[in-house]
């Protein structure tokens, strides 16, 4: 051997030597002599069988046989970085859950020979003491190598380490492979699109490799059925779904190697509707302020006839001689229904509604007549107070208006301030004293008396 390999093969040692000493002291490490996710002491001069989840030590007397491709015996086997006359034997590769057995070749005989296991669940370490004349085995227990990856099996012994690795493969597919889609609701207007993804398993939880064919299956809102074939690359399984133009439930299912999963599924709701009408239902009250009105929306629906769904909120203004109103509704099989109060004053009210931007086809013009022709006023003075008498009101029937409805009542001296009161009606009427307020020392000469009621005015002069 060359100066060079000899430096090489010390420095490889070294090297070794701070890896075992780094992960001991930072992974869960168990004492020399212990085992780690086995059970209690294992007698090392004893061997195991597979049956038990147990990591022994076992002498192999004599030379190993030929065996099974995933045995120390077998013909795929790792052999790497022998040290000084020491020598690890181990299957290069095992499916995932397997037990493993490791061999030690080359340590000098009562001596002491430490294993340490470091792969994805953690670093184990594990002794046995060298026999007579044969090789050491290490049994190593299904639960060290559930988890798919690379193992690293380090032996030492006060005078030599070796090393070698074992790739932990997944196993094959098993139930279920589940789709993970988002977004779940799609707008079916033919371009916006969801993402289905699949990540298939073994039965450990281990990823499959990349390449690993996954079916896909969709069924859309109309019944129709496509299939797709996806591969997993860098573990993962994915395609993008882009939505139809018909509303409805749309299902998809995934499977790998004969392995399935439930169904997912996806919402494809209508996009924004087109124009639509505002219509009133029923006979338009008088200009009460109390009777209500029915309004509804014609069905709402998008460009590709897609009903929205219920639930969508439909906002409704209203412009006349009130003021200004407004109502909210959601949709029930694509309609939204409003309920509007009677203004108090007769005259035009101009209704538009909006839904997701898109705004009904055309006004909504609502006439509210007078509820009246007109009602009595009578009123009397004495000194500065002004005795006012209205009624009775009555409705466009004949009938009284509703109890509590507002008289606003008005006094306009000739001198001072005007004054202004309110009272509401009860049987139709109401009465109602009202003071005048004058300059000390004014006269307050002719006083002109004012009542209005639902819009309508009526008007007396008191000298």
């Amino acid at each position: 051997m060359s100066p060079f390999d000899q430096r090489h093969l010390v420095a490889t040692a070294v090297l070794l030597a701070v890896l075992v000493i780094a992960a001991a002291a930072t992974v869960s490490v168990e004492r020399v002599g212990e085992r780690a996710a086995v059970e209690p002491d294992v007698d090392h001069t004893t061997d195991t069988t597979d049956t038990t989840d147990t990591t022994a030590a076992t002498a192999i007397p004599g030379p190993t046989a030929p065996g099974p491709p995933d045995s120390p015996a077998g013909p795929d086997l790792a052999r790497t970085d022998r040290r000084a006359g020491l020598d690890v034997v181990a299957p290069s590769a095992i499916d995932a859950g397997r037990r493993v057995t490791v061999e030690v070749h080359g340590p000098v005989p009562g001596e002491e020979v430490r294993l340490v296991v470091v792969g994805s669940l953690g670093t184990s370490t594990f002794s046995a003491v060298a026999p007579d004349d044969a090789a050491l085995a290490f049994s190593l227990a299904p639960a060290l190598t559930r988890a798919a990856g690379e193992m690293l099996l380090v032996a030492r012994t006060d005078a030599a380490v070796a090393a070698t690795t074992v790739a932990i493969r997944p196993g094959p597919v098993a139930d279920p492979v589940e789709a993970m889609v988002g977004p779940r609701s799609i707008v079916a207007a033919g371009g916006e699109p969801t993402m289905v993804v699949a990540i298939p398993t073994d039965a450990l939880g281990n990823a499959t490799g990349d390449a690993t064919p996954v079916d896909l299956v969709v069924r859309r809102p109309g019944g129709e059925v496509a299939r797709d074939r996806l591969v997993v690359e860098a573990l993962v399984a994915w395609e993008l779904v882009v939505a139809g133009t018909t509303a409805g439930r749309t299902e998809l299912r995934v499977g790998a190697a004969g392995a399935t999963g439930p169904v997912a599924a996806i919402a494809e709701v209508a996009g924004r509707p087109e124009p639509f009408a505002v219509t009133a239902r029923g006979r338009i009250p008088a200009a009460d302020g109390h009777r209500l009105v029915d309004l509804r929306t014609s069905v709402l629906a998008d460009g590709f006839g897609n009903v929205v769904p219920d639930g969508t909120l439909v906002v409704l203004d209203g412009t006349g001689p009130g003021g200004r109103t407004r109502a909210q509704a959601t949709t029930l099989g694509g309609v939204a229904r409003f309920t509007i109060r009677a203004p108090s004053t007769p005259g035009a009210v101009e209704l538009v509604a909006y839904c997701q931007g898109t705004r009904s086809a055309e006004p909504l013009v609502v006439e509210f007549d007078a509820l009246t022709a007109g009602f009595p006023l009578d009123a009397s003075r004495r000194g500065d107070t002004v005795t006012v008498s209205v009624g009775p009101v009555r409705d466009d029937i004949g009938a009284y208006v509703a109890d509590g409805t507002e008289v606003a009542i008005t006094l306009v001296p000739s001198a001072g301030d005007a004054v202004e009161r309110s009272v509401a009606l009860e049987g139709g009427a109401a009465t109602v004293g009202v003071t005048l307020d004058l300059p000390s020392g004014t006269a307050a000469g002719p006083v002109t008396v004012i009542a209005e009621v639902l819009g309508l005015r009526s008007e007396q002069v008191l000298p």
